[in-house]
């Protein structure tokens, strides 16, 4: 099973390597955190689009990256759900992904 994940830039990344990121966080989960602004003006620094921003393609750190269609990638790696979680910046509930047991 192919875990290469595209995202809207040329950014490319591994699922695994998202799935360990995760870990390390102590949480089963990633909030998505879509957000066009600068990665410095990022308000949601913990999210999905903020670490592929980090580990993608380092020339588009200022583009949104984590779109519907990277979502849909990670869930058909069969590695992750898609469900709503409580984002640890800013505390609502978002639209992200869970490491499938």
């Amino acid at each position: 099973m192919n875990t290469t994940i595209n995202a809207r830039s040329s950014a490319s990344f591994d699922a695994h390597d998202l799935k360990d990121h995760i870990r390390r966080s102590g949480r089963t989960y990633i909030v998505q955190g879509q957000w066009h602004c600068a990665l410095s003006d990022h308000p949601k620094p913990n999210s999905l689009d903020v670490w592929i921003r980090k580990n993608g393609d380092p020339k588009n750190t200022d583009t949104t990256q984590a779109d519907n269609d990277v979502i849909k990638q990670l869930v058909g790696t069969k590695l992750f759900s898609e469900g709503k979680f409580k984002c640890p910046d800013s505390g609502r509930m978002l639209k992200g992904i869970e490491i499938v047991s």
